[in-house]
């Protein structure tokens, strides 16, 4: 609530807004808080609960729900996510490694067992989960999963198993040649990598992807070299085109 009031997307201010059923809204989100008697003791988001932080399932209008994390966590991916479409830009998938695995294990099982099934490239995996400290041009990053609220057919909670997850991983890259900084999304769905930016083309459709966005591939070439995903990523034909396909 101390900058919202400074902030702006499509010309309405990012203000933190109480509700009268006790909810929050910021523009077109509405957040409510996830008790931690509300997840199973085995699910990803009930081991790093925090009561100062708490989950938070976002609700916006024609989606279904998103569950985050922490609330600062899903403060920090929509700032991003505001920014991106403030830079007007949105980008098809760069590459697709690796097939989800469709078959649901049998409850219970662990979050370990989840997270294998639905990210089964150890690549992306790693990606997604792994600590990328030491690399040079990182100013600050997030890493969180967003999950849907479908039902397991063997467990009474809603929050028990998700069908759908989504992993992203956000990066602040400053580049201190051209004393930029740039915010630059790493999403998994579904096993497929998605790549966005705040970075404004440097040139048309047609040219590659290091020459249209010059600064988030050099600056981005160190991560992905970390977990051997540089190739499939960063090619030298490799073309991307814009897309204004609304986000999942």
């Amino acid at each position: 609530g101390l900058v919202g009031h400074l902030l702006e997307c499509n010309g309405s201010r990012l203000t933190l807004h109480h509700d009268d059923n006790g909810a929050c809204s910021i523009y077109d989100e509405a957040f409510d808080v996830v008790r931690l008697g509300d997840l199973p003791p085995w699910h990803g988001y009930a081991e790093a609960y925090q009561m100062t932080d708490p989950v938070v399932r976002c609700r916006k209008r024609q989606r279904k729900d998103i569950f985050y994390p922490s609330f600062s966590l899903s403060l920090v991916h929509l700032l991003a996510e505001w920014s991106r479409k403030a830079a007007g830009k949105r980008l098809k998938p760069i590459c697709s490694v690796g097939r989800p695995d469709r078959r649901f294990p049998e409850a219970p099982c662990s979050y370990k067992q989840l997270l294998e099934c639905r990210l089964p490239d150890r690549r992306i995996r790693r990606l997604m989960t792994e600590g990328i400290s030491g690399v040079e041009g990182i100013a600050g990053e997030c890493r969180f999963e967003m999950t849907d609220a479908h039902q397991h057919p063997y467990c009474a909670t809603s929050l028990a198993y998700q069908r759908t997850s989504i992993y992203r991983r956000i990066l602040v890259l400053s580049d201190s040649r051209a004393n930029k900084v740039i915010i630059v999304h790493l999403e998994v769905k579904h096993s497929q990598l998605f790549l966005f930016t705040t970075e404004p083309p440097a040139a048309e459709a047609a040219q590659p992807m290091t020459v249209r966005f010059p600064v988030s591939m050099r600056l981005l070439r160190p991560v992905l070299r970390r977990f051997d995903l540089e190739a499939e990523v960063v090619q030298p034909g490799l073309v991307i085109i814009d897309d204004d396909e609304e986000d999942v």
